[in-house]
């Protein structure tokens, strides 16, 4: 098996376990709080999984693309980064009780991690989509 595809599924298990404690977190939660909506903390719980989720698929795209190894471990360091950093725009808001990252005023730092987040992806998606359809 590829490095690269390796590092997505690391990426992706990691990301599935983080999802799994924020559920005993959120299950917490509502035990102590039953009638309360842990919106912000089922954003984290979903968001981690999404991301996990996403991993584990993208290890296809490495296995089906046809970049030198080195274009493709680059591919997904940054999209197993900017997992971590989409997990933690979600951790952020939610320890800051941040409905809306996009509202009017100054930034919070769940915005400006989401938006390294998207930079990071897309550079890396768009190193994959290249090799996948290379590979074809």
């Amino acid at each position: 098996m590829e490095t690269s595809a390796k590092i997505l599924i690391v990426g992706g298990v990691l990301s599935l376990a983080t999802a799994y404690a924020f559920g005993f977190v959120m299950t917490r939660a509502r035990l102590r709080n039953p009638g309360v909506p842990q919106t912000l903390l089922l954003q984290c719980h979903r968001d981690a999984l999404w991301q996990g989720f996403m991993l584990l698929g993208l290890a296809w795209a490495a296995t089906l693309s046809d970049l030198a190894g080195g274009w493709e471990i680059l591919a997904s360091v940054l999209i197993v980064a900017a997992a971590v950093l989409s997990i933690g725009s979600t951790v952020a808001n939610w320890r800051m009780n941040v409905t809306d990252q996009f509202a009017p005023g100054p930034k919070p730092i769940g915005y400006v991690l989401a938006a390294i987040n998207a930079t990071l992806v897309s550079v890396g998606l768009l190193i994959y989509v290249i090799g996948v359809f290379t590979g074809l």
